[in-house]
């Protein structure tokens, strides 16, 4: 692979991973209007275009996108909808459909257990010293714990950035800190949830969207974390 390709490649790296932890926020309107006015869809295209995924998938992920344009809903109404299911989904104060903390997805236990505690989990501590390693810093004031599903995805996003910085800068000192972070991080944390995350999502999800984010997630964590 040519220097140049291999930054391009990061590039897309770190956009997919950005539009996935984008799309596991609480939805805002402006993601809403990027949904119907189809401006996501041509850039998660883009993306998997780049990124060279076989032409069926890249079919199946653009007529999902598409379909989602066509209903006939308003903007308000999908908004709605969709902070109605997200909160089904991750945020339910009784059961959420799907833990979206690392540490409460892996979790075992039965109902009488009790949860372990989120900031001082040992999913949460070992997330927050990789972001660390990275000169990245986490608020004393978060309100949310290190191992966030968001946050590790935006961590992701943020190695991906440096290494096509090295690469272009051809500085293999740094390449080499990018990469190993990126290898060790996908080991000891998304590759023992991020899959089984997305997979979850699908299946628990009637919502049109959260199902094609799913199925997108778990297609592009199938891939980037062999």
């Amino acid at each position: 692979m040519t220097g140049d390709r291999e930054v391009q490649i990061s590039l897309s790296k770190a956009d997919l991973f950005q539009f996935l932890a984008i799309s596991l926020h609480l939805p805002t309107m402006d993601y809403i209007h990027g949904l119907l006015d189809g401006s996501i869809a041509k850039d998660v295209i883009d993306i998997l275009s780049e990124m060279e995924y076989p032409a069926e998938q890249v079919g199946k992920i653009s007529q999902n996108l598409k379909s989602i344009q066509e209903r006939k809903i308003t903007a308000e109404d999908l908004f709605s909808e969709m902070r109605q299911e997200y909160t089904h989904l991750f945020t339910n104060p009784v059961k959420p459909a799907v833990g979206i903390y690392e540490t409460i997805f892996l979790f075992n236990g039965d109902e009488s257990d009790k949860k372990p505690s989120m900031f001082i989990s040992p999913a949460a501590l070992s997330a927050e010293r990789y972001y660390k390693k990275a000169g990245l810093h986490t608020t004393g004031d978060s309100q949310e714990p290190a191992d966030y599903f968001p946050t590790e995805l935006e961590y992701m996003m943020f190695l991906y950035q440096q290494l096509a910085k090295s690469v272009n800068e051809n500085d293999l000192e740094n390449q080499e800190k990018w990469q190993t972070l990126i290898d060790e991080f996908s080991l000891m944390h998304l590759k023992k949830w991020a899959g089984k995350f997305f997979a979850t999502c699908k299946t628990a999800s009637t919502n049109q969207v959260y199902t094609l984010i799913g199925t997108l997630g778990k297609m592009c964590m199938d891939r980037m974390l062999i």
